[in-house]
């Protein structure tokens, strides 16, 4: 299990260090917006998470680029790059910033570092196709989670002083632009993170983590819906130290396919899975309420049932399968 927060997104503006310009990129269409921002919410870090570890990871954000305008002077093609910490600044020593593309984690620190995304934009002047569309513009959907991690542990309520760190931007691959038109992400809220002097133990049953199916036919999970039980226990660490209140929301995260209200996770093979806390519904990257330690209780356990079953017109795709679901924590 990792211990990672969920985000809320705003509109934020900062000034980008000054570059060449090579292409123009913008979010959802030409002409659309080159400002955004992903705010860190309110939350807390627990005294027991490690050096190194994850405090807060977004779910996955799909960005639609749109670049064109490629200025080459030679009229070669211009590789469209994510850049990682475009403009550099001020940093924060506890902690560390960064994004996952490609499977791939890159911290923002050290400066501008550029990301090949694999896509290009075509010259007009060489008639060039480049990857594909329009000889001069290119749209493609960027897939990436925005992080925060430890690099080392903060004092007990310590507050960092940034509010905001300007994170990526989608530009040349030569250069990135204050000039031109670069779609740029800003991180804020890392003045929103709470340290804490207590924390919880995780533990799960089954205790090896992995709720089986088993072996069923196709004929059996049109027939009925297999559902398996699990529980999430969560003990407060006690110990001298341990004396701040605090709350927990909860929330399961997965890179497979969901279904439009996020209830239903779909691997691709004909069935679907549903989580449940009784009889409700607890869907997919939202956090709900798990436990409340200001009330001097010392464990909470909660319940869950997976529940599977057909994808109502699709064929059922028989073979073995594997489901990987992350509980996330959030301290409050």
């Amino acid at each position: 299990m990792k211990l990672v927060l969920s985000f809320i997104l705003l509109m934020f503006i900062v000034c980008w260090s000054p570059g060449t310009l090579a292409i123009d990129c913008y979010y959802g269409g030409k002409g659309g917006p080159v400002d955004k921002s992903v705010t860190i919410p309110s939350f807390a870090i627990p005294s027991t998470i490690g050096t190194g570890e994850k405090i807060w990871v977004s779910p996955i954000i799909k960005v639609p680029v749109y670049c064109d305008n490629n200025t080459q002077p030679d009229g070669q093609d211009e590789k469209i790059a994510l850049w990682v910490s475009p403009q550099s600044g001020a940093s924060d020593p506890y902690l560390q910033p960064g994004i996952t593309f490609e499977g791939a984690d890159h911290d923002a620190e050290g400066g501008p570092d550029a990301v090949d995304t694999g896509q290009c934009v075509g010259s007009a002047s060489s008639g060039s196709q480049c990857t594909g569309g329009t000889p001069t513009s290119r749209r493609f959907v960027a897939r990436i989670r925005f992080y925060v991690r430890l690099k080392q542990r903060p004092p007990h309520d310590y507050v960092s002083t940034l509010s905001a760190i300007p994170l990526i931007a989608f530009a040349g691959y030569d250069d990135v632009s204050s000039n031109g038109h670069n779609l740029k992400y800003t991180l804020t809220g890392l003045n929103n993170i709470r340290v804490l002097d207590c924390g919880v133990h995780l533990s799960v049953s089954p205790e090896n983590e992995v709720v089986n199916f088993g072996t069923f036919s196709t004929r059996d999970i049109q027939r009925h819906n297999i559902t398996r039980t699990f529980t999430v226990k969560a003990t407060r660490a006690e110990d001298a130290e341990c004396s701040d209140g605090f709350k927990l929301n909860a929330a399961f995260f997965t890179d497979e396919h969901l279904s439009a209200d996020r209830l239903l996770l779909r691997p691709g093979n004909g069935l679907q899975l549903q989580l449940l806390s009784g009889t409700e519904p607890v869907g997919f990257e939202r956090f709900n309420s798990f436990a409340d330690f200001t009330t001097g209780e010392l464990s909470v356990e909660k319940e869950y049932h997976a529940e599977l079953s057909p994808v109502p017109g699709q064929d059922i795709k028989p073979g073995s399968f594997t489901i990987v679901v992350l509980l996330r924590i959030n301290y409050h």
